[in-house]
């Protein structure tokens, strides 16, 4: 008896063990799922893919259609008068817009302070040199400002002497279409207007 309960104990053990065996086994076998790969999920993902291409060609003719605008005027501006220098600080200041006024100020201190170790020449006046490193960005852009302002101001005094002088209109020295040229034009019709008032009938009793 007591061989056939000891040969029950091994054989029980025996199937737990074939019983455990073969629940991992299949715990190790994936379970299957619905593919979810379907025929309409590809459509569906093609013309979403589609749209959104649709929309960067769409954008790309109209920033070719704008870049052909933006360099016809930068050829308009140089047809104007301006020189390639001009044009270059047209398109450095129209980078320089986006940034912080600290960042632009200390890139050009450090162009400076790189130009003048190396012994690179700047000449005095130059863009570069205007901006030292006690002077910010906007200060000098100010500067310049009011320097125009002086200019133009200069120029129309001497439209303004060329016209009271008696001189032509052609005698303008400054280039056509320029701002130094318009205030001069202007000085010099607003001269001859003056003349013009002097010599009218009864100019002579009005100043009596």
């Amino acid at each position: 008896m007591s061989k056939r309960m000891g040969g029950g104990k091994k054989g029980a053990k025996a199937q737990a063990r074939a019983a455990e065996d073969a629940m991992e086994h299949i715990g190790n076998v994936p379970i299957p799922t619905p593919n979810r790969i379907t025929p309409d999920f590809i459509k569906r993902t093609y013309n979403g893919i589609l749209s959104a291409k649709k929309d960067v060609e769409k954008a790309q003719d109209a920033l070719k259609t704008l870049m052909g605008v933006y360099r016809a005027k930068l050829k308009d501006a140089k047809s104007a008068g301006l020189s390639q220098h001009d044009l270059d600080a047209v398109t450095t200041v129209l980078k320089w817009r986006k940034q912080e006024i600290e960042d632009v100020n200390g890139y050009v201190q450090a162009v400076n302070r790189l130009c003048a170790a190396i012994d690179f020449p700047i000449e005095p006046g130059s863009q570069l040199g205007l901006f030292d490193e006690t002077r910010s960005v906007a200060t000098a852009g100010e500067d310049q400002k009011l320097d125009a302002t002086a200019e133009r101001a200069k120029s129309y005094q001497k439209g303004y002497a060329a016209g009271k002088a008696g001189k032509l209109a052609t005698s303008n020295p400054f280039p056509a279409a320029s701002e130094n040229s318009h205030q001069f034009d202007q000085g010099w019709k607003d001269a001859q207007a003056e003349i013009a008032g002097e010599m009218a009938p009864g100019a002579s009793a009005k100043v009596h």
